[in-house]
Parts: structure tokens; C-alpha cells; sequence
């Protein structure tokens, strides 16, 4: 039996609720409807404890359809004909499907610039209609930097070795508001100029490499102006992150020292802990909480531990 006795309690251990969840879905098909019931956590009235229960041999019945295919399709608007996309949604329904935007982002030469170039994407707009036409959501990062927003923008060099990323392109903006202004008018575009109301937007890649150039902190307030920018857009926009590598995964800055958390349970904890300017908000808002996990369920249920010590 797990206590939890605050909002910060509530949203740190969201990780082990759902890893339970997901050990009993392994053990027990009929566990599959409790990722929806466990999963709500939310702190008792007046401080007091919370007690969490879980009937692992309750019949509760018909199971829900959980769980969609999804996959990256970078650049798969230009590779497969209109045909093809449409064959492969009819067909296999899947559920999120991740694009990038860092080819409209990084190469932005301003602000006017980055919307010319997102409307300039005939192809790319037409898939992304078509998926949520056919029941899916659309998953766009937020991924990079431009030259014209950079802290760093002299600096060209590789993040590493054989690696495109320049490190202008990987590092903290100049002006934290002027990067929720550019989130805004992405939002603002898919959501009102484009009509789609499934699509969520998840903050960088893998920033637990060296893809991020800045430091954990500027990281987690990266996320914090992406929210306030996106929901300044569209109040129902749904926002997530970190998209680490692993649930384990250690920002590469502290991977020499000892005693440091996963990047994952600091940016749950730098959620709870910040709050947004926008009334309503006592935190920061995590729609998505997103990492990139391909091997096995195994792998899945034993992260708990790491993310609860």
C-alpha cells in the first residue's frame, strides 16, 4: 500500500501507479481497465493521506481498446504516395503518429519566416488531416533551436562528432518568452488555421543526450514556456515531455556524479513545483509524459524502482 499525502506526492509517483498497472496487465488481462482507474491520482481534501487500492482479481468488465500501433513518420509525406497513406490507416487504424518540426524550427530565419514556412507544407498538412480523419492522433515535437532565438548563436559546431545538430540549434533561447510566442504561433496554426483538434505537441528529443546543450534546469523552463505558449493558443492543446531516451535515463552533464535522479523524475517534480503565471494553474501542466522505450514490458514494469527511490 502506497500513502500519498500531497500534489507533489500525487504527480512523483504517477510513474510507480502506472508500473503497477502495467505489471498487472503482464499478470492479468483483467487488469488492462485499471490503467485508467489507478492512474487517476489525485491528493486527499485537507492534506490527508491517500490510500491507493487495487483489486487485481475483480471482474469489472468488458475490456476497453487500450492500446493503438503508433509509429515516427518523419518525412513519410514525401516518401509514399497518397494511396499508400490512406491503404495503411484504413488498415491498421493506429493510433499516435509522431512527425518533426525541427525542419521548420531550426531553419526559420525569424519569427515570420517560421509561419511562411508551416504554411508552406501542402503535402505534410494533407497527411496529418488524413490520420486524424481516420481516428488518430498526431504527436508534433518541438525540437531545436533557431539561429535567430539561440543563447549560443555563434557556435556551429556538432553537438558530437558525425552528429547534424549544430550547437546553436541545441541550446537555451535568448528569450524564454519569445520561444513561448514561437510555440504559440505553431499552435495557432494547427489548431485554428488548420482545424486540428488531435494533435499533441511533445518538448525536444532525447535531451537527456547531448542534444541539449543547456543545463537540466533551462531544460525543464524550456517545457514551462512551451505550456504557457500553447495554451495562450488553444487552452485545450496537450502538451507533454521530457522524450528521454529511457525511463532511467540520466542527463548526460551528471552521468559523472553520484546521487543523481532520473531526467524523467525531475521533470515530474520541476512540473509539480512551478507554477504557471495563467490563473488555474497551480502547476505545470504534463498532458503527455513521454519517453522512448523499445524493448520489452519487463524492462517497463522493473523502471519503477529507479523512478521511486
Amino acid at each position: 500500500m502506497k500513502r500519498l499525502s500531497s500534489r507533489r506526492d500525487c504527480l512523483n509517483n504517477r510513474p510507480l501507479v502506472r508500473a503497477i498497472a502495467m505489471a498487472i496487465m503482464a499478470a492479468n488481462g483483467g487488469g488492462l481497465l485499471l490503467w485508467q482507474r489507478v492512474g487517476e491520482c489525485r491528493p486527499a481534501p485537507d492534506g490527508q493521506p491517500l490510500v491507493i487500492t487495487v483489486h487485481a482479481g475483480s471482474v469489472m468488465g468488458k475490456l476497453p481498446f487500450l492500446f493503438r500501433s503508433g509509429m515516427f513518420a518523419y518525412g513519410a509525406e514525401r516518401v509514399y504516395p497518397e494511396y499508400l497513406q490512406e491503404k495503411f490507416l484504413r488498415d491498421h487504424r493506429p493510433g499516435a503518429i509522431e512527425f518533426g518540426l525541427n525542419h521548420v524550427i531550426v531553419w526559420s530565419e525569424s519569427p515570420a519566416d517560421l509561419v511562411r514556412r508551416l504554411r508552406s507544407q501542402p503535402r505534410y498538412d494533407a497527411f496529418l488531416k488524413r490520420i486524424v480523419q481516420h481516428g488518430g492522433t498526431v504527436v508534433l515535437s518541438l525540437f531545436g533551436m533557431p539561429r535567430w532565438l539561440s543563447s549560443r548563436p555563434d557556435d556551429a559546431r556538432p553537438v558530437e562528432p558525425g552528429e547534424w545538430m549544430p550547437v546553436w540549434a541545441a541550446s537555451p533561447p535568448a528569450d524564454y518568452d519569445a520561444w513561448a510566442e514561437l510555440v504559440r504561433s505553431i499552435v495557432d496554426y494547427y489548431s485554428h488555421e488548420l482545424g486540428l483538434r488531435q494533435v499533441e505537441y511533445k518538448v525536444w528529443w532525447e535531451p537527456e543526450y547531448v542534444r541539449w546543450q543547456g543545463t537540466e534546469e533551462e531544460l525543464f523552463k524550456l517545457y514551462q514556456s512551451s505550456v504557457q505558449g500553447a495554451k495562450k493558443a488553444d487552452p485545450q492543446a496537450a502538451v507533454g515531455g521530457p522524450s528521454v531516451a529511457g525511463w532511467s535515463s540520466i542527463f548526460w552533464k551528471h552521468r559523472d556524479r553520484a546521487g543523481h535522479r532520473p531526467m524523467l523524475y525531475n521533470f515530474i517534480e520541476s512540473a509539480a513545483t512551478y507554477a504557471l503565471s495563467e490563473p488555474g494553474h497551480g502547476s505545470t501542466p504534463i498532458d503527455v509524459l513521454i519517453w522512448h522505450d523499445f524493448g520489452l514490458v519487463h524492462r517497463i514494469i522493473n523502471s519503477h524502482r529507479v523512478l521511486t527511490c
